[in-house]
């Protein structure tokens, strides 16, 4: 289901369906969650999928005029705390890879 939740007051769109292990996907540089449909719907019965707008892309807002990969990464943490997820596999496409390492770097737990 598309929720829309407030990180430091920027709104930040993602979608939560499924049930199970937690897999994350982050889209790719002018994309939006809505790259990954057709590929996570058929995951949905056995994992729970999250699927993140990230900063400044899709319907979640700007922190500021640059969102390195740190506040991507801040961002992915926000949305999985915001969903009491402690452990994720995280699945990112070009931007969302860069974004997927920092997420691990920033936050290893």
């Amino acid at each position: 289901m598309i929720q829309s939740i407030k990180i430091k007051g920027v709104p930040v769109r993602f979608d939560d369906s499924g049930s199970g292990e937690a897999l994350v996907f982050l889209h790719g540089y002018l994309e939006a969650v809505e790259i990954w449909e057709s590929f996570t719907r058929l995951l949905e019965i056995d994992y729970r999928i999250i699927r993140i707008d990230l900063p400044g892309h899709g319907e979640t807002g700007i922190f500021g005029p640059v969102s390195g990969m740190e506040t991507m990464a801040e961002t992915v943490k926000g949305v999985l705390d915001h969903l009491q997820i402690a452990r994720a596999f995280i699945i990112g496409h070009s931007m969302g890879g860069y974004t997927a390492l920092a997420a691990l770097e920033y936050y290893p737990e």
